[in-house]
């Protein structure tokens, strides 16, 4: 979900912008920015939950029979496809 105007204002104002800095004068570019870095951050925190999806699909149970393997790994590929997939149709 993209930040609102009022949001990133805010935000600039916690940050230490006064009413009178020169990026306020430019609140949707600012809102802009804030939602370039919101989807930055976003986007590289969907990847590191998929990462870690596919280094569960990687460890080996031991003793486990080879289909309960090819199931673990299986689920944990699809879970770093749908992690993945997330937001794709808000975009």
């Amino acid at each position: 979900m993209k930040p609102t105007t009022d949001e990133v204002l805010e935000w600039a104002r916690e940050a230490g912008f006064e009413r009178h800095d020169y990026m306020l004068n430019y609140p949707k570019e600012l809102e802009r920015f804030a939602a370039l870095a919101y989807a930055a951050g976003a986007a590289a925190m969907k990847e590191r939950a998929a990462k870690e999806c596919e280094t569960e699909a990687a460890v080996a149970v031991v003793n486990a029979p080879e289909d309960y393997q090819a199931g673990r790994e299986m689920g944990a590929t699809v879970c770093a496809a749908a992690i993945r997939a997330l937001g794709d149709d808000d975009e």
